[in-house]
């Protein structure tokens, strides 16, 4: 502006400034949107990895480090302290078994199987091992046959199989029960694995897939054996969610009459769930904030943009009231003009959450589905933070006397 033209108060607006705030509103509704989507697309894939099945109850499933003991630390030592704390009602299931999820530091998992009726290959899958109360402590869902039965002392030599297995062996859920499976035993005079005196037992069920390694690998085929590992080895106890501190208690005193020479190092399995996650988690946080940062900062742009447009607009709406316009109607006719920028942002924003949100779940074999639904639902919400951010001055504008309105001198 021209200070002499200030002065006298004859300036006016040109439509290159005009143009620039609108561009500029229009580059916040997109970054917000693309924000806000990509937001709950990383929200919902970190739910998915933290809640999987193994993580189902995992703030209620206290792990106590186990493995590595000699000496006291022995089955029938475990056995004792497992049936001492069952007899606390407000105590679920007690197994050992491995260290749970799989994060990739632990170490190999994998064992060599035999199926003889099905072909005569050897199948380097993997295997978790734990006690006959593994697979429903943490609440494995069986599809076919059924779990370990305590009472059954031939189940010692049972296994549970997983979805992954049966497409490795190309057949189906019914057919696999009752399978026989054979498991190599080390020869220390050849160094290899012989089938020579194999162990051998039978497929008694089949449970649903579950990830028990990180969202980034793949399901692979696996075996669950009733027999815990030699050496990896993790008491796992169900809680309750009431009191759980006198629980902790008491399972720490236990621990102390029976492994007094012995540290009471225990977690929760969701605390491994978030060290597996780490890094997925601070994403998660800091595009929670930037998200809301950026609604923030465009309701701030919105509400003086509003309000300009409002002053600039003041004799206008004289006019169409004194003509007949109602509330509403002026209303709507301000509205429209950051409906319009909004609709715009949309198609450019819309496009590109996509594409960022498709290129970060590409990174996990396991993705939360891309809906419509999620798309539709920022938009929305957009709309109504700009509605309402903008309503103050619109009703104000739209309530203005029309004489005071065109007695306005911009």
């Amino acid at each position: 502006f021209q200070p002499a033209d200030v002065l006298k108060g004859s300036f006016s607006y040109g439509k290159g400034a005009n143009f620039f705030r609108k561009f500029l509103t229009t580059v916040q509704f997109s970054i917000s949107i693309i924000l806000l989507i990509t937001t709950i697309f990383v929200v919902r894939q970190m739910n998915m990895m933290r809640y999987s099945k193994l993580n189902e109850a995992g703030n209620q499933i206290l792990s106590i480090r186990y493995g590595g003991f000699t000496g006291d630390a022995s089955d029938a030592k475990y056995n004792t302290f497992k049936n001492i704390l069952r007899t606390n009602p407000a105590l679920g299931l007690v197994t050992l078994a491995n260290h749970l999820p799989r994060l990739d530091y632990f170490g190999g998992i994998g064992y060599q199987f035999q199926f003889p009726e099905v072909s005569d290959e050897n199948y380097d899958w993997n295997q978790l091992s734990g006690d006959f109360d593994f697979p429903s402590t943490f609440k494995m869902n069986i599809i076919a046959g059924r779990t370990f039965d305590p009472e059954s002392v031939s189940d010692s030599s049972s296994v549970l199989i997983n979805e992954a297995a049966l497409k490795s062996l190309g057949i189906t859920a019914d057919e696999a029960l009752n399978l026989a499976i054979k498991t190599p035993v080390f020869n220390p005079d050849s160094g290899a694995l012989v089938y020579d005196h194999a162990i051998e037992g039978h497929v008694i069920g089949v449970v649903e897939d579950f990830p028990y390694k990180s969202m980034y690998n793949e399901i692979e085929p696996l075996i669950i054996s009733p027999k815990p590992d030699n050496v990896d080895r993790i008491i796992h106890v169900g809680l309750t969610s009431k009191n759980m501190s006198e629980n902790i208690a008491f399972i720490e005193k236990t621990w102390k009459e029976h492994f007094p020479e012995f540290g009471f190092d225990y977690w929760f399995v969701n605390d491994e769930f978030a060290r597996m996650y780490e890094n997925e988690t601070q994403i998660a946080a800091l595009t929670e904030k930037f998200s809301i940062l950026a609604i923030l900062i465009t309701c701030v742009g919105l509400y003086g943009m509003a309000s300009f447009t409002a002053t600039q607009r003041t004799k206008e709406i004289g006019v169409r009231k004194a003509l007949g316009a109602n509330v509403s109607q002026i209303m709507g006719l301000l509205l429209k003009v950051f409906l319009k920028l909004l609709a715009v942002s949309s198609i450019i924003g819309v496009p590109l959450a996509y594409l960022i949100a498709k290129e970060w779940l590409s990174n996990f074999v396991y993705q939360t589905p891309l809906s419509p639904l999620v798309f539709m639902g920022a938009i929305l919400l957009i709309s109504g933070v700009t509605i309402l951010t903008v309503s103050y001055e619109t009703i104000k504008a739209a309530s203005t006397n029309p004489v005071t309105a065109l007695r306005y001198d911009s």
